[in-house]
């Protein structure tokens, strides 16, 4: 669901992003978390308990179980499977902070925070979740910060995220 969702922000916020390395960005940015469940399912489905029952981040969960998230051992992958530097980026630095985005050269920054921002959507939506989690302060987020993008921008931008996800579910049934 993330790479329709990717891709509908990159069109709305950041025309220069190609729509279908969006997509594609949105579709792998957690494949670390495809390979830790495959090589390790029962320590991954300790953080998932740690997840539900405690609402730790994914994140937290991850580092605490395995020494390394999701994002790092995503990111580490792409290198190794030699996906383009873009990509590899926007899977490891999906998570990213504001000072992780800063470094990144102008249009990779912004590409790695549409990809962030799809994220925090959809997890604000439920998507991924077993509930939406309405208390996610969207715009406080250091991809919205790295974005530039207002208050005002905000019905938008989660108007985008809904209908990428309704056209999706559309198609997948």
């Amino acid at each position: 669901m993330a790479g329709p969702v990717t891709a509908a922000l990159a069109r709305l916020i950041e025309p220069q992003i190609d729509n279908d390395d969006a997509f594609t960005a949105g579709m792998l940015h957690d494949f670390g978390k495809t390979a830790m469940v495959n090589s390790h399912s029962a320590l991954f489905a300790k953080v998932l308990d740690e997840v539900d029952r405690r609402g730790t981040s994914f994140m937290e969960a991850e580092q605490a179980a395995f020494g390394f998230d999701h994002a790092a051992l995503g990111g580490r992958l792409a290198l190794r499977w030699r996906l383009p530097t873009a990509l590899s980026e926007a899977i490891r630095f999906h998570h990213g902070n504001s000072e992780t985005l800063a470094m990144l050269p102008e249009l990779q920054g912004r590409f790695v925070a549409i990809v962030a921002l799809a994220t925090v959507c959809m997890t604000s939506l439920g998507i991924g979740r077993d509930a939406p989690i309405p208390n996610i302060d969207i715009a406080s987020q250091p991809a919205w910060k790295s974005l530039e993008l207002d208050k005002e921008d905000l019905p938008s931008v989660i108007e985008t995220c809904k209908k990428a996800l309704a056209d999706a579910k559309f198609f997948i049934g």
